[in-house]
Parts: structure tokens; C-alpha cells; sequence
């Protein structure tokens, strides 16, 4: 009884936070009411409601394919912008508009590359060694945004002085340029990869079985990962080319989710949470964080906005060393 009873104040704080977090998103919708009276509706419905949508819309994103990578690698560090996925979406979008090209098809481009070199060795990798797959990870994502650094800063020395604003949105992220046209640009995918994930929601929990194991339950745990990495390339890939790189929402949102679990489920770094429940609280938590995030960086020194990853990197920056920290004491690295 008294486990159950634990249960639930679990699950409490967790909508508890969630409907704080709700409030302080809506609340971005009319920061700084009193400053702007005129037209204030055409405003909201304009402008700050499609922009809000996208931040939802984005931030689901990051938060699904951060608690997919992480879940695949059983990493707790593992995320598009650590892995170099993001990264990697960001040069193929920049080397795209160089040329005159479709930045989504560059983007979408660049993240399966990244995911391609990232997975090489990941996939046939023996689950079991977490320790040596910790630095691995770390090191193989170092090399990855190292390189497309190399490759972002020559494409800044050799392009012309109109193409540069462009090209460090990609690399800022900035939701500035948002329009209705981007809502059903990210809705679209987002809402085929949930119906994805639900269908293979009784597969996914292998995840975290050895792949022998899983085969003898007749489930490929090969294909369902080469599946679940086509999913978060096309993910990341539109929405690098959207609204560019933003770090650190697919670490914060499953932490923030596993976190409250944490002391209930202990069998394994990720909680005992169904993944498929995984995946829904991340996205419900990564929409409204960056939503927030969003909100702070476009009111912290109005009239002036900054870019939202300054924020996101701010709140994330402190989470990703307490991981670290976590994973040290218990000796994974």
C-alpha cells in the first residue's frame, strides 16, 4: 500500500510541475502586455501565437528524440546536440542555402549522415559495457561538432556579407522568422512519428533488452533502433532547418521526467517507465520548456531578443553536470 501511496505523490509532482510550466508558457503569449496596446490581438494571432505553437512544436521534437537517443544508447547524456546530430543538420542546412538550395532537404540530409557515422558502432554495440559506451558517445560527439565547427566557420569566411544573417540563424536558433507555414511544417512529422511510436509501443521496451534475448522473442532490436534513428534524423533535420540548433532540451526533458521516478524504479538509469510514456512526458516537458525559454529570451532586454539557445544553455549547462556528476559517483565512467 504504502509503495502505491509513493506512486502516485510521484506522478503528482510531476503534473504539478507540468501545470506550473503550462501557466508560465501560456503567460509568454502576453508578456509585456501594458507595453503593447495597439493591435495587441492582431499581435498575438499574427505573431506571437504561431510563434508560440512552433516553440510547443519544437520543443516536443527535442524532447522525443533526446529520450529516444537516450534509451537506444541507455545513455543519460545522449542527445542530438551532444551526439552531433544537430550539428551536423545545421552544416547541411547552411551548405544548402550557400548554394541556393532547400535548407529542410539539407537538413534532413545532414542529420542522417550524422546519425550514420554516430551508429556505425553504436547499434552492433554491446549494451552491457555502459561505462566504456559513456565516453564513447562523448568522445565520437566531440569529433562530430568539432568538425562541422571546422566546416561552419569556412562557410562564414567564404560567404557573402547578405548570406550571413541566414547562416547564424542556423547556428543561434531563433524562432524570430516563424509563420503558420512552419506550425504544419513541424506538426506534420511530429504527429507520424507519435503514431509511429504508438503502434511499436509494445516493441519498444526492448530496448533495453540484449538484442540475443530480443531475438529470441522473435523482435529485431537492430531494426526497431535503425527505425527509431531514421525517425530522430528527420525530426532534427526539419527542425534544424526550421528554426536552427537548439541544445540541451533532449537532455533536460527525460532527466526532468526519470527524475521523478527516479527513487521508485531503480532497475535501470532510465526508470522503469514504460518508453512509450517516456516519450510523451518528454515532449509534453521539452514544448513547454522551450515555449518558456522562448518567452525569456524575447523579454529579458526588450525591445532587444536573444537567441534562445543562450537560455536553454543557461538551464541545460547545470543539469548536464549533475548527470555527469550522477554517473561518476556510480561509477559509469
Amino acid at each position: 500500500m504504502s509503495n502505491i501511496v509513493y506512486k502516485i505523490n510521484n506522478s503528482l509532482y510531476l503534473y504539478i510541475m507540468i501545470f506550473v510550466l503550462v501557466i508560465l508558457s501560456l503567460s509568454t503569449l502576453f508578456f509585456n502586455y501594458f507595453i503593447i496596446q495597439n493591435d495587441l490581438l492582431k499581435i498575438v494571432l499574427d505573431i506571437r501565437l504561431p510563434r508560440y505553437i512552433v516553440s510547443l512544436l519544437i520543443g516536443a521534437i527535442l524532447g522525443i528524440c533526446g529520450c529516444i537517443m537516450q534509451n537506444i544508447t541507455h545513455n543519460p547524456l545522449a542527445e542530438p546536440n551532444v551526439l552531433g546530430i544537430a550539428s551536423c543538420s545545421s552544416v547541411g542546412s547552411i551548405i544548402c542555402l550557400f548554394f541556393g538550395y532547400s535548407a529542410v532537404i539539407g537538413g534532413v540530409i545532414g542529420s542522417m549522415l550524422g546519425l550514420v557515422i554516430l551508429s556505425t558502432s553504436l547499434v552492433c554495440k554491446n549494451n552491457s559495457k555502459i561505462s566504456n559506451l559513456t565516453t564513447y558517445i562523448l568522445l565520437k560527439g566531440l569529433i562530430i561538432n568539432s568538425i562541422c565547427g571546422a566546416i561552419i566557420t569556412l562557410i562564414l569566411q567564404i560567404s557573402q556579407a547578405e548570406q550571413l544573417p541566414s547562416i547564424l540563424f542556423w547556428i543561434m536558433g531563433d524562432l524570430s522568422y516563424t509563420s503558420w507555414n512552419t506550425t504544419l511544417y513541424l506538426s506534420i512529422p511530429l504527429i507520424l512519428s507519435l503514431f509511429i511510436f504508438y503502434l511499436k509501443r509494445g516493441k519498444l521496451n526492448y530496448l533495453w533488452v540484449d538484442a540475443d534475448k530480443a531475438c529470441s522473442l522473435g523482435i529485431s532490436s537492430n531494426n526497431l533502433k535503425l527505425l527509431l534513428f531514421v525517425i530522430v534524423a528527420i525530426l532534427i533535420g526539419i527542425s534544424t532547418s526550421q528554426v536552427g540548433s537548439i541544445g540541451f532540451i533532449g537532455i533536460i526533458s527525460p532527466y526532468i521526467t526519470q527524475y521523478m521516478y527516479r527513487n521508485f524504479y531503480k532497475n535501470n538509469m532510465a526508470g522503469n517507465l514504460d518508453i512509450i510514456n517516456q516519450i510523451y512526458y518528454s515532449a509534453v516537458i521539452g514544448a513547454l520548456l522551450v515555449s518558456i525559454s522562448d518567452g525569456i529570451a524575447k523579454n529579458i532586454i526588450y525591445p532587444s531578443v536573444i537567441s534562445i539557445s543562450v537560455i536553454t544553455s543557461f538551464i541545460g549547462v547545470p543539469i548536464f553536470w549533475k548527470i555527469l556528476y550522477d554517473l561518476h559517483k556510480k561509477s559509469y565512467f
